[in-house]
């Protein structure tokens, strides 16, 4: 598994940080409390967020694509994670930018989920990373070294994510897709904001992962 080289700014109110030797890269925005994430690496499938102090990455039974799916749903309708479906390619995110309102205008598509803090940590993470942990549970933690962490106090998170190009999933990337896609621009606009809302949802399926990737 390829490790990532990644630079770690410290901001005044979110800190992130990942490994050494990765093509990752963290800037600090004109905001204090924002973030980019250069060059996130993803397999084909999905990425997201997860509270590392609850997750399990350890499956407790032969590992296989087909649990590692169906648990990371139990998570996510236990609000220990968000993930959302992607292609395999570096991504470029921006966490709490300034004028997120910008961000809404251009968006094609936008999700909303949350979760509950329960530690000090947000891990942004992948399909990819998870794989891993869960092939080698007593080796492998979350974070890996390919994640982002973003130092965060408790309690109940809404994540809004905006994603910021046109893609449907039909092709292997959104290049195939959309003729005026840029590897160079930001790909997904992220608000993480604290709420009072007490979280209800049921996911049944991974959004926006194609159906043909979805757990029937």
């Amino acid at each position: 598994m390829k490790a990532l080289n990644v630079v770690v700014i410290i901001l005044l109110l979110v800190t992130a940080c990942s490994a050494v030797e990765s093509s990752t890269e963290i800037e600090q925005n004109d905001m204090p409390v924002s973030l980019i994430v250069r060059g996130f690496s993803t397999d084909w499938d999905f990425m997201g967020f997860v509270d590392p102090t609850c997750y399990e990455h350890d499956l407790k039974k032969q590992w296989t694509p087909e649990l590692l799916h169906q648990h990371t749903l139990e998570s996510m309708n236990k609000h220990e994670a968000f993930f959302w479906g992607c292609a395999e390619m570096d991504w470029n995110l921006v966490i709490n930018p300034n004028h997120f309102e910008d961000y809404e205008k251009k968006a094609s598509k936008t999700l909303t989920g949350y979760i509950h803090v329960r530690g000090n940590q947000l891990v942004l993470t992948s399909m990819s990373s998870l794989c891993y942990a869960a092939q080698y549970p007593e080796e492998v933690k979350i974070p890996t070294e390919e994640d982002v962490q973003i130092d965060i106090s408790p309690g109940i998170y809404r994540i809004t994510v905006l994603e910021l190009f046109d893609y449907d999933g039909s092709e292997q990337l959104p290049s195939d897709v959309d003729p005026d896609f840029d590897d160079q621009a930001i790909h997904y606009a992220i608000r993480i904001e604290k709420t009072d809302a007490q979280p209800s949802e049921e996911y049944t399926r991974i959004p926006l992962l194609p159906s043909c990737f979805q757990i029937q």
